[in-house]
């Protein structure tokens, strides 16, 4: 990685505290530009999570209506023409070209995928084959599955990454999920922590109508996830659309200016070093079933009115007509850096 500072000449500490808690605008990727081959490359592997999905490359996509950029939005979604029962969704998984080592999304949008099967996430993870998965770490900042309402955000680590520090009411607006023990909060990032179920990680769910029906009904709004390993934390902050502050919508945003976040994690060397997260790119999927949705006690308690015989597969497959809302209608994706520590990634 090659880093380029824009103040690396100054020499003045004041000046470099003055400056280090701003944003400058990396990149502002919803446009025309949006699907070039320098900003994403098309996932087309099979689905690490055994979903019912099929992701399909960038010359399929855009054969079958599947990605485009129209009306100043990005729409991305399943390709539901061709599905024969028992097939996969044909679906899209992009990846960021640039790597990242901190920074801030601020992610707007007017429609997000939802519906029974449907698995939306927008994450970053880090790997490469001598860093395979989640050695790098993986933040996911907008995920849910099966209609639900309510964002989950979560931090998912190989080595131990303790958030018991950290107070739902008080440090952030959102709660901790309790996956085993609903009067133990999940707070050890780990894929492998003890009394913790396997690959959980350390999910806070968001507020509602955050995601899903209430979100699309209620006309979108924006995220802004932050990633600042200096300062020691990762936030998530939201409001619904027409709510944002001055700020975001001028390109010059002052997270410490915007109250609570509804997310946060510490990085500290105590108890989460932020050296488990690094070299991660962004990524933007739409799943179907796969290991959260497969489980039939999962599908058939959230999805109450699919008949028992079907399996989460078998249902997306069988009645891909029920599919229609599994789409992301985008309409903005600024990436920022602090203007002190403004990067260049050389992949």
């Amino acid at each position: 990685m090659a880093r380029l500072s824009t103040y690396a000449a100054l020499g003045a500490c004041s000046n470099l505290l003055t400056v280090a808690a701003e944003y400058a605008l990396q990149k502002s990727l919803v446009g025309p530009e949006f699907f070039e081959a320098d900003k994403w490359t098309w996932f087309t592997d099979a689905d690490p999570t055994q979903g019912a999905v099929q992701y399909v490359d960038k010359q399929t996509a855009m054969e079958l209506g599947m990605a485009k950029v129209e009306d100043g939005r990005v729409y991305v979604g399943p390709g539901l023409q061709r599905v024969k029962p028992g097939s996969p969704i044909p679906s899209v998984r992009l990846e960021s070209v640039d790597t990242y080592n901190s920074g801030m999304i601020i992610l707007s949008m007017d429609h997000q995928p939802t519906g029974c099967g449907v698995w939306p996430a927008f994450w970053m993870t880090g790997n490469d084959p001598d860093h395979p998965w989640p050695v790098w770490g993986e933040a996911d900042f907008l995920e849910g599955a099966h209609a639900q309402n309510e964002v989950w955000t979560t931090l998912h680590t190989l080595r131990g990454c303790d958030q018991s520090a950290l107070k739902a009411g008080t440090d952030f607006s959102g709660t901790w999920m309790s996956a085993l023990d609903p009067n133990v909060p999940s707070t050890n990032c780990s894929i492998v922590a003890p009394d913790q179920a396997r690959n959980e990680g350390c999910p806070i769910i968001g507020p509602e109508g955050t995601m899903g029906p209430k979100f699309n009904a209620a006309g979108g709004g924006t995220f802004a996830f932050e990633w600042d390993p200096e300062a020691g934390y990762f936030r998530g902050f939201f409001w619904p659309a027409g709510t944002e502050p001055a700020d975001i919508k001028a390109q010059k945003p002052n997270p410490d200016s915007w109250g609570m976040p509804y997310s946060k994690f510490l990085l500290n060397e105590a108890t989460c070093p932020r050296s488990l997260f690094q070299n991660m790119r962004i990524v933007m999927n739409t799943d179907f079933c796969g290991e959260w949705g497969n489980t039939d006690v999962t599908f058939h308690e959230k999805c109450p009115q699919v008949p028992a015989e079907y399996t989460c597969n078998q249902w997306v497959s069988t009645f891909p007509g029920n599919l229609t809302e599994a789409y992301w209608s985008i309409t903005r994706m600024d990436v920022y850096q602090h203007a002190s520590n403004e990067e260049v990634v050389v992949v």
